[in-house]
């Protein structure tokens, strides 16, 4: 490979790597979805408070996660996204949502919210 195709080739190997974070960031957050419903809500003995308290700080670190991966995609890509209907920082908006929500209910309106937001 030539001097010159290398050095073309780096910025598709960048929005590869951008795409990819994404698409691990979301697919991380779709099979967890399931668990973060059972967590909010649970017994309120101490392990099961202490697993909500953990299952919040995830909730909190995917959002992170999900919205700079979103940023760091390439524009057409993000243009893309848009034309599928995926909007992934209202989707990080509703995960610190589901991280706060109090009740079953408030749980459930978020879970629905992220699923319609990433597409799921």
């Amino acid at each position: 490979m030539s001097f010159l195709q290398k050095l073309l080739s780096l910025p598709f190997q960048a929005d590869t790597r951008s795409i990819r974070r994404y698409e691990e960031a979301k697919h991380r957050i779709a099979s967890d979805l399931v668990v973060y419903a059972n967590a909010i809500m649970g017994d309120e003995d101490a392990s099961a408070a202490e697993r909500r308290n953990a299952r919040q700080r995830s909730n909190r670190q995917s959002a992170r996660d999900l919205e700079m991966a979103a940023r760091g995609v390439p524009w057409w890509y993000r243009r893309r996204l848009h034309w599928r209907g995926e909007r992934p920082v209202e989707a990080s908006k509703n995960l610190i949502g589901l991280a706060n929500a109090a009740s079953r209910d408030d749980a459930e309106k978020h879970i629905v919210d992220i699923k319609r937001w990433l597409t799921l």
